[in-house]
């Protein structure tokens, strides 16, 4: 079983309150998996290897530029030559939050996140990989190496106006990166650097047939969908059909199609007026009842309370009201210091900011890019994988201590952020400092 290490949450070990970090490094051969809770930009300046960025394989070379995001699953696979690589380690909540307000005086909406989840590496030219280096250079001056500072065993000086210059270059780096991957994907150079991997399994590549797939699933979700239907359709055995879906996805065969059912449910109740009953028969569930029944299991609202509160938010999401700018980073940071409390919930903060459902969805899609309940879950989620690997509390204490009111709730979220149960994390994950150390988890089973 692979290992994987969850890094420290940190921007720099010397001085945690600092919003970015510089620091390099060197990668001479494979590494192990890394889930970074922390993200970071990976400038190459020479050498030659492959990197694996959430299951999928990008080749980095000199002058390439990786965009690491909060809890992405990073493994250096392959190393031709040795690589070279300036790091700057940010912190994403900080400066999406200074991008959409200080940096935004026009309020436009921006899918910052997305894209470069999407998008995880470019490759840059001459001119754009000069103003990068030029942009890294600066931000080394201004921060110090971290590296030199932890081995001097003194602290990084701090000049008048740090935090902000610093914030500022951080934010520099972010809008040149997505300049040069829009202009990428205009020239269709954004692939480039991705690896086709020739490595198969039953006379199918991997990828190829979890694409057809799941191709295959979403255009027949009306239809009755079996194994069976499968085998027959794919030529491969029910059992190997099965443990793909639950190796590369993290879900069962049922779990996938019923959640495939809901996401396009969603679709349809945000861009049709098809009543419950026709989105139900749309999606290949038996009536009504079943669609209500599945869509409250996953996402903890009926069809029509997302429909009325969710929809209504992004309707309008290209900028927020006057009242609902006024208390946003409030609302936002009230979060981010409460939701282990189980009384956080949308409606609780709704209410205490006298806002309805609506206007709070708006405000946390424009600032983090998810609603309300899925911004509070994934806080918890990712609290949760802590506590799993750095203590010994049981699946059962860590959901009620993190907020969860159910394990079922837990469970599903979980595995819905980690493709994977809390034991099975538990069992494969350790937990990696600042200064690179290792914190073994003793629960982790090595291979």
């Amino acid at each position: 079983m692979s290992i994987s290490m969850l890094q420290s949450k940190f921007t720099s070990l010397l001085t945690p309150e600092r919003v970015a970090s510089y620091d390099q490094e060197v990668y001479q051969e494979p590494t192990m998996m890394l889930i970074h809770s922390m993200s970071r930009f990976l400038y190459i300046r020479e050498g030659d290897a492959t990197i694996r960025i959430n299951g999928e394989e990008y080749r980095m070379t000199e002058h390439s530029m990786i965009a690491i995001l909060p809890w992405d699953v990073t493994q250096i696979v392959a190393v031709r030559r040795p690589v070279t690589a300036e790091r700057i380690i940010y912190n994403f909540n900080f400066m999406n939050l200074y991008l959409r307000s200080d940096y935004n005086p026009n309020k436009q909406f921006f899918k910052l996140w997305k894209v470069m989840r999407k998008h995880p590496i470019i490759s840059l030219g001459v001119n754009d990989g000069k103003r990068i280096e030029d942009i890294i250079e600066r931000l080394r001056n201004e921060v110090g190496i971290e590296s030199v500072f932890s081995e001097c065993a003194h602290s990084v000086p701090v000049e008048n106006f740090t935090q902000i210059y610093t914030v500022s270059l951080v934010v520099e780096l972010l809008v040149l990166y997505n300049r040069a991957l829009e202009k990428s994907v205009s020239e269709d150079a954004v692939t480039q650097n991705t690896v086709t991997s020739d490595k198969s399994k039953d006379g199918e590549t991997e990828g190829f047939f979890i694409g057809d797939l799941l191709n295959y699933l979403y255009s027949h979700l009306s239809e009755k969908i079996t194994l069976s239907r499968l085998n027959k359709i794919f030529y491969i055995s029910q059992s190997t059909i099965a443990k793909r879906l639950k190796e590369t996805l993290g879900y069962t065969f049922q779990e996938l199609i019923t959640s495939m059912r809901v996401y396009k449910a969603m679709d349809l109740l945000t861009y049709t007026d098809f009543n419950l009953q026709e989105i139900a028969q749309l999606v290949g569930m038996n009536d009504a009842a079943h669609l209500v029944h599945s869509f409250r299991s996953m996402e903890d609202m009926t069809p029509n309370e997302f429909r009325t509160n969710f929809c209504a938010a992004i309707e309008k999401k290209t900028h927020l009201k006057t009242s609902e700018s006024s208390v946003a980073l409030e609302v936002v940071n009230d979060i981010l210091r409460h939701y282990e409390d189980p009384l956080t919930t949308p409606q609780s903060i709704a209410e205490k900011y006298h806002l309805t459902l609506a206007e709070l969805n708006r405000v946390t899609l424009y600032y983090v890019e998810r609603s309300a309940s899925d911004f509070i879950a994934w806080l918890r989620v990712n609290k949760a994988s802590e506590l799993l690997v750095r203590t010994d509390m049981s699946v059962t204490e860590i959901a009620m201590s993190v907020g969860f009111k159910t394990l079922k709730t837990f469970y599903r979220y979980f595995r819905k952020h980690f493709s994977a149960s809390p034991t099975e994390l538990r069992e494969r994950v350790h937990y990696q400092k600042a200064d690179g150390t290792i914190e073994y988890n003793e629960f982790a089973s090595i291979s």
